[in-house]
């Protein structure tokens, strides 16, 4: 089967899947991260597989492709960054400081 991946140098947004990657429905995640490392030219642990229906990061590198419920033509987006850990949040908090204009002190 043919998956369309984007090229995270070009498209780092994922707005194009350009990329045909030819595999076998039954090839494990985690060798198909590999195929893509490959022809991207990144090491695996410096880019993220997003499926592009859901938005979720594949994770599952033990199960197949079929398994993962990805067919003949499936989006997935190519993210460079690290990979989320279970239970991990990332949270942003910022400082917001109102000043009076005026000079009022209300």
């Amino acid at each position: 089967m043919v998956l369309k991946i984007n090229d995270p140098e070009k498209d780092p947004e994922g707005d194009w899947f350009s990329v045909d990657m030819v595999c076998n429905r039954l090839t494990l995640l985690a060798d198909f991260k590999e195929q893509v490392a490959a022809r991207i030219g990144l090491e695996t642990n410096c880019f993220v597989l997003v499926e592009e229906r859901s938005g979720k990061q594949m994770k599952e590198i033990g199960k197949t492709l079929s398994a993962l419920g990805l067919s003949e033509g499936n989006k997935i987006k190519v993210k460079i960054g690290s990979p989320e850990e279970e239970g991990v949040y990332d949270i942003n908090i910022v400082a917001v400081q109102i000043a009076d204009v005026k000079g009022n002190d209300h």
